[in-house]
């Protein structure tokens, strides 16, 4: 939902799976795993009565069969995703691509805004390409909403360096979203009928979120690993007069033990 993806990574699961994991073995024909995550999150996140620590348990995995893939990612905008690799050169590879996000208001951060939490997830198709330059991955995707919820559109850019030192993976991420009006209204939007007094009539334009991310991974045995990643989120102008979001920019701070299977 809205105010969990801004939680959370904004980012294609790839270039967030490919930062902490290295590149996926593209001729592996028969591959996958499941993740479960106990994540301690800081937040100081824009929104009314928010809380500023939050405990949560995400539940993600990966499976690949010839060129078919599916993604169900905890830290991914894109909270399920399938698709097909259509080519995979020593330096680019291309998907095309199917996702489902979630594009409603997360009560759970403030129990006011259960009464805008029944918004549908979009059905978003498109195209994403990932080149890799030795520690440099570089990523870039555009979907559009096929599922008539908004007929909204998106595009992403995104770089992202690693640095290994012994068994510490550090890395650091760029990126940047462009969401149409349509996009960004569906999210940050109230409606007449469902405006209240505390949350009155608001329509968002189109606007680009900008995230810069720092992040480290270490494996603690064959199957637990511990992540940390501290993210500055910098907000398009088009959302901050919506009654949802309280600032233009905001700081998030996590550390998370995942178990892989």
């Amino acid at each position: 939902m809205l105010l969990q993806v801004l939680l959370v990574s904004a980012f294609a699961a790839d270039i967030s799976r490919d930062v902490r994991a290295g590149r996926e073995d593209e001729s592996i024909e028969n591959d996958g795993y499941l993740e479960v995550s106990f994540s301690a999150i800081l937040n100081e996140m824009p929104i009314p009565g928010a809380d500023r620590y939050v405990g949560t348990i995400g539940l993600g995995g990966h499976y690949r069969y010839k060129r078919f893939f599916i993604d169900a990612h905890a830290e991914s905008y894109n909270q399920f995703q399938f698709g097909l690799n259509a080519y995979s050169g020593d330096i680019w590879s291309v998907d095309l691509l199917g996702a489902s996000s979630e594009h409603g208001v997360d009560s759970e951060l403030n129990r006011e805004l259960i009464a805008f939490t029944q918004r549908e997830p979009a059905g978003y198709l498109g195209v994403r390409a990932t080149g890799y330059n030795g520690p440099f991955i570089f990523q870039f995707e555009a979907l559009g909403d096929v599922s008539d919820v908004h007929d909204g559109a998106l595009l992403t850019a995104s770089a992202a360096r690693t640095w290994l030192y012994h068994n510490w993976n550090f890395h650091a991420l760029l990126g940047a979203r462009f969401e149409s009006a349509k996009t960004l209204d569906y999210q940050f939007g109230i409606d007449p009928i469902e405006a209240t007094a505390a949350y009155p009539v608001y329509e968002a334009g189109s606007g680009t979120t900008f995230v810069t991310e720092f992040g480290v991974t270490y494996p603690l045995s064959e199957n637990f690993i511990l992540k940390t990643t501290g993210r500055w989120w910098e907000l398009p102008s088009a959302v901050v007069g919506s009654p949802f979001i309280t600032n233009d920019s905001y700081l998030t701070f996590s550390a998370s033990i995942t178990f892989v299977y």
